[in-house]
């Protein structure tokens, strides 16, 4: 008696292997795709961040001198010509670049220092329908933005 084996083999051809390999290419590469806007996204927050720290520490140091108008930004140290600035909240004020800090927020000695990562330009605005108050946009820059800030503060 004869015996007969059916030979069956399991397996993937060549062709099921060569699109199994496409599919999972092109996979990959839509993934790897989005690793550059996550980094720029993380980035761009951790600017905003940072943004918002360097304007709070601004406004925290023109609203610690209650009682007077002139209050003084010491945020920087030596900020315009070696001195601290005078801010003098009843009178319209306009300072371009007046602070310069690195990418920790840590405040540089001036605005044009190579380590500047921001840079903080102060505009105050007495309101007039509400005496006594002063606008105070304080806006930080950075080489590819800039973030705007706004508070009211009283001028006495």
């Amino acid at each position: 008696m004869k015996r007969s084996v059916l030979s069956t083999r399991a397996g993937f051809s060549l062709i099921e292997i060569i699109l199994a390999l496409g599919i999972i290419s092109f996979t990959l590469v839509g993934i790897l795709g989005l690793f550059p806007v996550a980094v720029n996204a993380a980035a761009d927050s951790q600017h905003e961040t940072q943004a918002a720290l360097i304007a709070r520490s601004m406004f925290h140091e023109l609203e610690s001198h209650p009682g007077t108008p002139n209050r003084t930004i010491t945020v920087g140290g030596d900020l315009i010509d070696g001195r601290p600035v005078k801010v003098d909240l009843s009178k319209a004020v306009t300072l371009t670049d007046m602070a310069g800090f690195d990418s920790g927020g840590t405040s540089l000695s001036d605005a044009s220092d190579t380590m500047a990562v921001y840079t903080v330009d102060l505009k105050t605005e007495p309101v007039t329908p509400a005496n006594g108050l002063t606008r105070v946009d304080v806006t930080v820059k950075t080489k590819r933005t800039s973030f705007p800030f706004s508070t009211l503060l009283r001028q006495d």
